[in-house]
């Protein structure tokens, strides 16, 4: 404890600055976004231009309902983040993760799991939370922390499937880090996050005998579980609360009471501002007890009306199903749908880009044995990946 103490001050001052890791991949994806517009690369279809066209003009719709600025830049700036982060994973490999800057990311992923894990043992990085204990670290809410910690697990199982050795040590990081990821008791993110786990765990250990396979997957399950079993009673990701005061308690934190509520507001709407929106200040203007809508799709009808919530959803799906990542990409679909329902997934930087991350860690690449990036691709392997991209493109 008392060494604890002594390094206390360093991890404040990395706390203020860990979001620095999610505006590092923000710049890096719209990087790769111009870079392929200037080559010609990046082709857009159809259904991209109407879906950028209609957002940005929806910001007049929001000018014409009287949003304010600091609502209106705070909102499109990440619903653009997501947008350009889903068209940049059309054209794999994508920056950070190849070339020159992939050994800074493999740094930066594994110094800032390292702040994560030691962070678990620092009391600060607790907040009591609906009489819950909940890991959130410097962060304003326990959702935030969950996708920066999603986030990483995403980027170390990507590191588990392009470079070979010390397999063990990088499950080990992931494991501490699915711990963390329960700590915070964001579920919705949370089950998002151990899914992603899971799949980068069977796909690290294939190479390994069935029988040894077996083995180590009991007792990674032994792990997750002896860790999770002694802290039950002040693990978040198990306990009821509630959103809303006054309510009991209950799993689904009085999302049917939040829900009714903003149900109620869409359909006070006129049918004009039902189609097209009634602005991004609708939500933030009349929200429920300072509540957010907890749900993607309600967010979309209210903001961008019912042609926004149509764009938004099938932008994100044939984005995904459309990068060459295969099964891993239906995957991906369902891990959107289910933040975007349950909670949110435009919103979070971190959870656009943890399942960006994850659909790059199979686009067809296989592992290396040294850190060099180049010819990674095994020419089969890459000539069947191109005829099913190039197939999948001509679909756009």
């Amino acid at each position: 404890m008392e060494l604890l103490l002594l390094i206390r001050p360093f991890f404040q001052l990395a706390n203020q600055y860990i979001n620095g890791f999610t505006y590092l991949f923000s710049l890096a994806f719209f990087a790769c976004f111009i870079r392929d517009c200037a080559k010609g690369s990046l082709r857009f279809g159809r259904f991209e231009i109407i879906a950028l066209c209609y957002f940005v003009l929806s910001i007049g719709i929001s000018l014409l309902a009287g949003a304010t600025a600091g609502t209106m830049v705070g909102q499109f700036n990440k619903l653009f983040v997501c947008l350009f982060a889903l068209l940049a994973i059309k054209r794999l490999p994508m920056l950070p993760l190849e070339g020159k800057s992939a050994i800074a990311v493999r740094m930066l992923t594994y110094l800032s799991s390292l702040f994560v894990l030691v962070s678990l043992a620092i009391p600060s990085s607790y907040q009591e939370l609906w009489g819950v204990r909940t890991f959130q670290m410097a962060f304003s809410s326990q959702h935030e922390a969950a996708a920066l910690i999603a986030l990483l697990i995403a980027l170390v199982g990507y590191d588990l499937k392009r470079y070979e050795g010390r397999v063990f040590v990088r499950l080990l990081v992931s494991t501490g880090l699915l711990f963390a990821l329960l700590m915070t008791g964001a579920r919705t993110i949370t089950i998002a996050g151990c899914v992603i786990y899971l799949v980068q765990l069977l796909s690290a250990t294939k190479r390994i005998d069935r029988r040894l396979r077996g083995i180590l997957l009991v007792l990674v399950a032994v792990v997750v579980a002896v860790s999770v079993l002694p802290a039950l009673s002040s693990t978040a990701l198990f306990e009821k609360n509630s959103n809303l005061e006054g309510s009991d308690s209950s799993f689904s934190n009085g999302r049917d009471q939040i829900w009714a509520y903003y149900i109620s507001m869409f359909n006070g709407l006129s049918t004009l501002n039902k189609t097209f929106g009634a602005g991004v200040g609708m939500i933030v203007e009349h929200s429920m007890l300072t509540v957010g809508t907890h749900n993607d799709f309600l967010s979309f009808l209210i903001s961008y009306g019912v042609v926004g919530l149509v764009l938004y959803v099938v932008y994100v799906v044939r984005s995904f199903t459309h990068c060459g990542a295969g099964l891993y990409g239906y995957i991906a679909v369902a891990l959107f749908l289910w933040c975007a329902f349950f909670n949110g997934f435009s919103g979070y930087t971190e959870l656009v880009f943890a399942l960006c991350v994850f659909l790059a860690s199979y686009s067809g690449t296989r592992p290396l044995a040294s850190g060099n990036n180049e010819g990674s691709v095994s020419p089969v392997r890459k000539a069947t990946h191109g005829r099913h991209f190039s197939a999948k493109r001509g679909a756009c």
